[in-house]
């Protein structure tokens, strides 16, 4: 066991993080060196163009909020990471457009070198090539495994080795049987995000038309309570903030591509005004649809060859 700073392998590159309190790392009594788990803090603001998990990577928060911001297959998602909650970040998963704001959040983190997890090649496999992404949620029994590592770890006296092996087996085995594709939690997710399509569906064909919560619900046969409730568990988000999501998107291709004016672009998008869009686009860019136009590079460079 070494309690010194160490490398934390992220995104690819290796970068120091600051500790919460000593690092913990444990290496060939985990499941053949298979597991490494630390206790970190984040606090600030970290931006990232794009990065990739090399190996797997679970995340549990202690304290603190985080909010995590990202574009991953062409779709960006905001999320709360909250007291209790957990990622959980599959292998080679690449995000674009990474920020990460935190204020004092400490976390456990754990990874996972399946290739180092001798003696359970099934699970290690499984793991690797099937262990789903899942940001935000929580997972009680998870949690409580995380929670026991790190408490033998921080012990004095040195952990018995019979009982860490057990315990990390119980960690892998649980990934294995409830968060990797094919397990009957995925499944019902995936069922239910088949379920929820219909609902994106409307939203991607009609999001310049007036779209009310009820409206979604009615098309894929629940509630507003448990619809609203479903779609954040499954796509991270609110419906509401998924629409507008959609609506800002196409706003933004519009704004760079053609010559309407701003307010036909509102109201073709599905804002009720030029200064509510504005208003929107400045909230969730930090600039206006004047200033992004005006500043774009490939419409200067547009705008230029047409005065040449």
């Amino acid at each position: 066991m070494s309690s010194s700073l160490i490398d934390v392998i992220d995104g690819g590159s290796q970068q120091k993080l600051s500790m919460l309190s000593n690092t913990i790392q444990v290496s060939n009594s985990l499941l053949g060196a298979g597991l490494r788990l630390e206790m970190l803090t984040s606090n600030g603001l970290q931006k990232s163009a794009e990065r990739s998990t090399v190996e797997p990577l679970i995340r549990l928060h202690l304290q603190g909020r985080t909010r995590l911001s990202a574009r991953h297959l062409r779709r960006r998602s905001d999320i709360d990471l909250q007291r209790g909650s957990l990622a959980i970040f599959s292998a080679g998963l690449t995000m674009h457009d990474l920020e990460w704001r935190a204020s004092k959040a400490h976390f456990l983190l754990l990874s996972i070198n399946p290739h180092s997890m001798r003696h359970n090649d099934a699970i290690a496999e499984k793991i690797l090539t099937q262990l789903n992404t899942n940001l935000g949620f929580f997972d009680p029994t998870m949690a409580h495994l995380l929670g026991a590592l790190n408490h033998l770890l921080r012990e004095r006296h040195s952990p018995d080795p019979l009982l860490l092996d057990t315990i990390g087996l119980s960690v892998t085995t649980y990934l294995a049987s409830r968060h990797c594709h094919g397990s009957s939690t995925v499944a019902s997710q995936h069922s239910g995000k088949a379920r929820l399509r219909h609902a994106v569906e409307l939203m991607e064909n009609h999001y310049g038309k007036t779209i009310t919560l009820a409206d979604l619900a009615a098309a894929v046969g629940l509630s507003v309570y448990h619809f609203s409730h479903s779609f954040k568990k499954v796509y991270g988000v609110s419906p509401l903030r998924f629409l507008r999501d959609i609506r800002l998107e196409t706003a933004q291709r519009l704004l760079l591509q053609n010559n309407n004016s701003i307010a036909e672009i509102a109201l073709q998008c599905g804002f009720s005004s030029q200064s509510h869009f504005t208003q929107v686009y400045r909230s969730a860019k930090g600039i206006t649809p004047a200033h992004e136009r005006r500043f774009s590079p490939p419409v200067r460079a547009c705008r230029h060859s047409l005065q040449g």
